[in-house]
């Protein structure tokens, strides 16, 4: 099969998607950086439709870096990613979840504590931040920290498929 050939979105299998749909029960089992309970929080926070029914119809698979030096996560990724001590895992406690990584290796996350017409907004994050679970020790923490990329998740898929972002750490974390 050819490259050109190989679909970069696909419907998602029902098992993976319970990584949107079920964050507790997927992160309590599979991360490497909290203890028993510590992720208690997760249980308030509810992934919201469009974001469950974008991964649900057209989860990406190896899609190749956008011109804005990202790459979107598939499932597995997310997954991985965001159970990991690698940025993700840190701010997950914090209802921050991680559905693109830079060509830096910096985080842009879905922010489930800031919806409007429950669609979340979509921040920037440098990886050098989350380090360590100790560097990050509140939501207000990560408020000092992110960058916005874009009000909702939806205005932000419409933009990255029209190929409309620059470089997203020149763009958002260079602003000096």
């Amino acid at each position: 099969m050819e490259e050109s050939d190989y679909p970069y979105f696909v419907p998602a299998d029902k098992e993976q998607l319970t990584y949107l749909t079920d964050l507790y029960g997927t992160f309590n089992y599979w991360t490497q950086i909290y203890l028993d309970n510590e992720l208690e929080t997760l249980k308030d926070y509810k992934v919201p439709p469009v974001v469950v029914d974008f991964y649900a119809q057209y989860e990406p698979k190896d899609i190749p870096m956008t011109n804005a030096g990202i790459y979107l996560l598939d499932l597995e990724a997310i997954k991985d990613e965001n159970s990991s001590d690698a940025g993700g895992g840190v701010l997950l406690k914090y209802g921050l979840i991680t559905i693109a990584t830079t060509i830096g290796g910096d985080l842009v996350c879905i922010d489930l504590n800031d919806m409007k017409n429950n669609d979340p907004r979509v921040v920037i994050i440098e990886h050098w931040y989350c380090c360590s679970v100790d560097s990050v020790e509140d939501y207000e923490d990560v408020q000092e920290i992110e960058h916005l990329i874009s009000e909702s998740f939806s205005e932000f898929l419409w933009k990255l498929s029209g190929d409309e972002y620059e470089d997203f750490e020149d763009t958002y974390l260079n602003e000096d």
